[in-house]
């Protein structure tokens, strides 16, 4: 491992390693605070009974948009099958 001198100067010369190059800047951060406490980085805790009931509110609400899709898809196959019928009686009229 190697050390370097504090000086860039006496770094440039001391320094014989495979590159050879003098940084062009340098970025200093001081850092004044740090809060290891603060909510945003808390995970929340919850029981088993608070889970399950958020679980099942969320499977309740995927089941209701799951019929509402359903019953979507229903109505564009039977608007598409009416359409391919007027489309059919259309083109044995020619």
């Amino acid at each position: 491992m190697a050390v370097y001198p504090t000086s860039w100067r006496a770094g440039a010369a001391a320094y014989t390693g495979a590159v050879q190059k003098i940084a062009e800047r340098a970025i200093v951060i001081t850092v004044e605070a740090h809060n290891w406490n603060c909510v945003k980085f808390i995970r929340p805790r919850f029981t088993k009974q608070r889970l399950d009931e958020a679980i099942a509110l969320e499977r309740r609400d995927a089941a209701a948009e799951h019929q509402r899709l359903r019953a979507e898809v229903e109505r564009l196959r039977s608007e598409n099958e009416a359409l391919r019928a007027r489309v059919g009686d259309a083109a044995d009229a020619r």
